[in-house]
């Protein structure tokens, strides 16, 4: 009888631990799981607030955690995207502007980084005239291209004047300047202030000549694919880069400590003179008529047929962030001045 009496006061507490557990307010947003987005780069500062979201992982409070692998090549991000190996990329939006143009199912979603590009020259090389039968090292399609054909194109001479060098790899690319075998090189920060400090390069012209201040360089970019599918995924991805933007800016020293040896091959003050040549810029809204203009000049090279339209852009996102976190986009210097 009393084992009897033990049992019956058991399955009342039981059952009535099971009501009250029903009667408690469900927790619906608890995360169910940490949401993987991998992500590729290319080597500039304009890279720098992907670099600084994932050493931060300023996404994880939205429940996205982002990963990065290096493709050496930024031409080859776009079949990276389209075939699946990467969700995101940051990288030259000339080299997006030539993937879409060839259908390459990819789309601008934000910016990363403006400005920093340079035209250098080995040193007693000071004008775009000296040029004239030179080797000048630089990247396929890449902005650092555009930078040096509208200059010199500019300047009266034609691609018969001299010549183009590609590489794919930015290390290759320094390398051959430092050893001389070219005679002229474009490049970007941190590298263009290190080829300056180090091998005594002279910078012939910048992207500021020819562009105007302010231009984009790298830009955030996905896949048609991720972009239907994993839309909140990416949101929190741009409120990160925001979020990076701002900490670059208000503490870009400790930023720096955070990137240099294991993103920058290159010394620390050399990170720091070059912050303010190439700084972050995530909302490149008012950015899209410049970008597509560009269209012009890779026409003139040959890398695609006919101008790219605004299909390359989905700001949505940027868009929705902006509107809902109002905050972010307070926080950084650098604002659209229109859409």
């Amino acid at each position: 009888m009393k084992n009897r009496s033990v049992y019956k006061r058991l399955l009342c507490f039981l059952s009535l631990a099971i009501i009250l557990s029903d009667c408690q307010p469900k927790d619906d947003k608890k995360p169910s799981g940490v949401e993987k987005i991998i992500a590729t780069h290319a080597l500039g500062l304009c890279n720098m607030p992907l670099f600084i979201l994932a050493e931060k992982q300023f996404a994880k409070a939205d429940n996205v955690q982002v990963d990065l692998t290096y493709i050496p090549n930024w031409g080859d991000h776009a079949a990276a995207l389209k075939g699946g190996g990467v969700d995101i990329s940051v990288t030259p939006f000339t080299n997006v502007i030539t993937a879409f143009a060839n259908g390459m199912p990819v789309r601008i979603i934000a910016g990363s980084g403006i400005n920093g590009l340079y035209l250098l020259g080995q040193k007693g090389v000071k004008i775009i005239k000296q040029l004239k039968g030179k080797r000048i090292g630089t990247f396929r399609s890449d902005t650092l291209e555009l930078i040096a054909y509208d200059a010199i194109r500019d300047s009266g001479m034609t691609r018969n004047d001299y010549e183009m060098v590609y590489f794919t790899d930015g290390f290759a690319l320094m390398n051959a300047f430092a050893n001389k075998s070219i005679d002229a090189m474009t490049q970007v920060e941190p590298y263009a202030t290190q080829a300056v400090q180090k091998y005594g390069a002279e910078i012939i012209t910048t992207g500021q000549n020819s562009w105007g201040n302010n231009y984009p360089d790298c830009v955030l970019v996905t896949s048609e694919n991720v972009l239907k599918t994993r839309r909140s995924a990416l949101k929190a991805v741009i409120v990160g880069m925001l979020k990076a933007e701002a900490f670059i800016e208000k503490d870009y020293d400790s930023a720096v400590n955070l990137c240099v040896g294991k993103y920058y091959k290159a010394d620390k003050n050399d990170i720091l003179l070059a912050g303010q040549s190439q700084p972050p810029g995530v909302d490149i809204r008012d950015k899209k008529q410049f970008i597509l203009d560009r269209s012009k000049s890779l026409i003139e090279l040959g890398y695609i047929t006919k101008r790219v339209d605004e299909n390359i852009f989905d700001f949505s996102l940027l868009e929705e962030v902006i509107k809902e976190h109002p905050e972010l986009l307070a926080a950084v210097k650098i604002r659209a001045s229109s859409k």
